[in-house]
């Protein structure tokens, strides 16, 4: 039984116009310039705009899960979380089960910027995929997708990039 073809992967090259990560940090910064300012009113950023969003999905995410979700590191969630409840979106608190994990909620206000930031990242969404095909749409879905799955390790300990990820040093 002959197996289907697979896609030929082009070699590494220098052409980043063709290199897909590069074309997709392209289009997520020039998106990044529209989101921004529509994001300003409420003197939140992107990330801020997508916690907001994961916790209106998530009501009570624990800050680990919502740190996963949001690909932000613990730190930089930290940062983020002080802003929104200074902002009076959202409040944590701690779980009754598990007193060393936090649950965030959204506030009456961060549920009402919540639901903005939903109508504005589906503005978003429609810049991005004006024009594309249904089917092109869910193929593209499938692609990022199957690429997330790529760049997730799926088992704990080191990556299994580490040996690539390891910039050469340059020469002095």
């Amino acid at each position: 039984m002959k197996s289907a073809p697979t896609a030929q992967i082009a070699p590494a090259t220098t052409q980043l116009e063709r290199f897909v990560p590069f074309k997709i940090y392209r289009v997520l910064a020039k998106l990044a310039v529209i989101a921004s300012a529509d994001y300003a009113a409420w003197e939140i950023s992107i990330q801020e705009a997508r916690l907001l969003l994961l916790v209106l999905e998530r009501p009570g995410i624990s800050a680990g899960d919502l740190c996963a979700a949001a690909c932000v590191e613990a730190s930089a969630l930290s940062h983020m979380l002080r802003h929104l409840v200074a902002k009076n979106m959202l409040h944590r608190e701690r779980n009754p089960t598990e007193r060393r994990s936090v649950q965030i909620y959204l506030t009456d206000s961060g549920a009402v910027i919540a639901r903005r930031c939903q109508q504005v990242s589906a503005k978003h969404q429609g810049i991005l995929l004006s024009g594309l095909k249904k089917k092109d749409v869910e193929s593209l879905h499938a692609i990022l997708d199957h690429m997330l799955q790529n760049v997730t390790p799926q088992e704990p300990g080191p990556s299994p990039w580490q040996d690539i990820s390891r910039a050469p040093r340059a020469s002095r």
